[in-house]
């Protein structure tokens, strides 16, 4: 006996054999098989250093009744990432000394079926540098003054001349300096368009 049903419910099913002298009857719980979670479209994000990035990945599951997702990172997450393995909420604030540029990062979402199964997605999340050129953790008129002549092609030497940097500073050079703003010319949403 076969039979397709449109929807996908656990179903009881009645079977009765009856051959004129004898009868019988039985009955069958059938269970569609498990469907694998579905993966939300994910799309490239963009975060500056030290600013907070937040969204929401969504994924179905076409079973019915629908099963319990759970979300997970895959192995090349950057450090500090997290994602909420109920709700899938994303949640990331990059650390000052990270570098600038773009990184791929996995995603897994698997359901409670019998067998439990999964789908995966990758997406590039995107590090832009902020405007603290010297890395003391704020933004201040000594990063801008030092910025402004970045973008009006002061060699290295001009660079710092007559600069103090900021307490904490972590990058005390010109040639770091320098390096950590070329990055944010090079990455797309463009930072520095000079």
């Amino acid at each position: 006996i076969t039979h397709t049903y449109a929807t996908r419910v656990v179903r009881t099913v009645t079977v009765t054999v009856n051959d004129g002298a004898a009868s019988g009857r039985d009955q069958f719980v059938v269970s569609p098989p498990n469907e694998a979670p579905v993966l939300g479209a994910l799309s490239a994000q963009t975060v500056v250093l030290t600013r907070s990035l937040q969204f929401p990945v969504v994924a179905t599951d076409l079973d019915a009744p629908p099963q319990t997702l759970t979300f997970s990172l895959g192995p090349d997450a950057p450090a500090g990432v997290t994602l909420d393995p109920a709700t899938g909420v994303f949640t990331w604030t990059p650390e000052r000394s990270l570098a600038p540029g773009p990184r791929p990062v996995r995603l897994r979402v698997v359901d409670n079926g019998s067998p439990a199964l999964f789908a995966e997605g990758t997406f590039t999340l995107t590090v832009l540098p902020n405007l603290d050129a010297d890395g003391n953790g704020t933004a201040d008129a000594t990063d801008g003054q030092i910025i402004l002549r970045y973008l009006s092609g002061a060699p290295n030497g001009q660079l710092l001349s007559g600069v103090t940097l900021g307490s904490g500073a972590t990058r005390t050079t010109a040639a770091a300096i320098r390096g950590y703003l070329d990055a944010g010319k090079t990455l797309a949403p463009r930072m520095l368009d000079a």
